[in-house]
């Protein structure tokens, strides 16, 4: 018997851990005028890398010193939350004031990524429909 799941921590996913807020207000980072505009492209490839880092498998390799990493893949993800935490911190202040444009670009990331997870709930092991939508067990 193995003293941990090697299975299922090897082919893991990352774990990232932000609220609703800072999501949305890393979100509103690349859209918020009192940033200037290389600071927030700079922000653009840095997040790019990021997330590709979270997807592709040499990239990950490259956090872990091109060792494959026993049983906790994607360890580094704490530095995307707090990567994301940062931008959300930095743009969600007493003056800030989204434009209906970014209003709308985020909703429709938000709804994007959303109807991404439903059309997608059986390749998510741990996300059931009831997960997803709570109400829906009441009509079972």
């Amino acid at each position: 018997m193995e003293a941990f799941p090697t299975a299922s921590g090897i082919h893991g996913t990352a774990n990232l851990f932000i609220g609703a807020i800072a999501l949305l207000g890393s979100l509103f980072f690349f859209s918020d005028r009192r940033i200037r505009l290389r600071s927030r492209l700079t922000a653009g490839i840095v997040t790019l890398f990021l997330a590709l880092s979270l997807c592709v498998q040499p990239l990950d390799l490259l956090w872990h010193a091109g060792q494959f990493p026993v049983w906790y893949p994607y360890r580094f993800s704490f530095i995307v939350s707090f990567w994301l935490i940062w931008l959300a911190a930095q743009t969600l202040t007493n003056d800030f004031q989204p434009g209906w444009l970014a209003i709308a670009i985020v909703t429709l990331l938000v709804a994007a990524g959303s109807a991404y997870v439903v059309l997608n709930l059986k390749k998510f092991a741990f996300l059931s429909w009831n997960h997803w939508y709570p109400e829906c067990g009441r009509f079972h």
